[in-house]
């Protein structure tokens, strides 16, 4: 929990919106809740929408710096992508509800203000993207693997999660995360019972549909 004033609106803030939802959660129940004057939140932020960029960016350069410092421990290329996505599991069931609120709210940003946002999930992203590029280039991957597609399974996988997960549940978040790297990696089948890869055509090979028949 944050101490200085501005800290303590943000918690304040990412609480509220979590519980009672972005909509109708107000300026005046966050000034509350953080225990300040509601004027001194005007102050600082003039829209609630704001407030919601600010708490939003907060919580990327959390999940940014507390990847690359987790990874900042070892040189293995592979190691450092199970330990990337240990890290962002742990954060997005942690009890900073910043990280649950960046996933989910960023859809009530004006068009114009959600850019600065998608500039910061792009460079996340970007520094994923370079996690998986190395540890390709140490083991070998499959021919053909398109890395994005890797990236965005593997983000659509974990951000779920904090749909289900329980604390009292049988798995810690690091479990979850381990087991979905072994899954990614090994897959789930004995080689031998492996069906045979197909490969999806791309946009250039695929056939228009037939037009419709007209009736007659």
């Amino acid at each position: 929990m944050a101490t200085d004033p501005d800290g303590k609106v943000l918690d304040a803030a990412a609480l509220l919106f979590r519980q009672k939802g972005y909509p109708v959660t107000t300026l005046r129940q966050i000034a509350g809740e953080a225990g300040v004057f509601p004027g001194s939140i005007f102050y600082r932020y003039r829209t609630k929408e704001a407030l919601l960029l600010k708490l939003m960016e907060r919580a990327v350069g959390r999940m940014t710096d507390a990847i690359q410092e987790a990874v900042a421990g070892s040189r293995d290329p592979v190691e450092r992508v199970r330990i990337a996505l240990r890290t962002h599991t742990r954060l997005l069931l942690s009890d900073d509800a910043s990280i649950f609120v960046l996933l989910y709210d960023w859809r009530f940003l004006e068009p114009k203000t959600r850019e600065s946002i998608l500039r910061l999930r792009d460079g996340y992203e970007a520094f994923w993207d370079g996690l998986l590029q190395r540890a390709s280039g140490a083991m070998p991957f499959r021919r053909g693997v398109n890395l994005k597609l890797l990236r965005l399974l593997s983000f659509g996988a974990v951000n779920w999660v904090a749909q289900w997960y329980s604390p009292s549940g049988p798995f810690t978040p690091e479990e979850i995360a381990d087991a979905f790297w072994d899954y990614t990696c090994a897959g789930v089948l004995e080689q031998a019972a492996a069906p045979a890869r197909r490969r999806a055509p791309a946009r250039s090979e695929r056939r228009p549909l037939p037009a419709p028949r007209r009736s007659r």
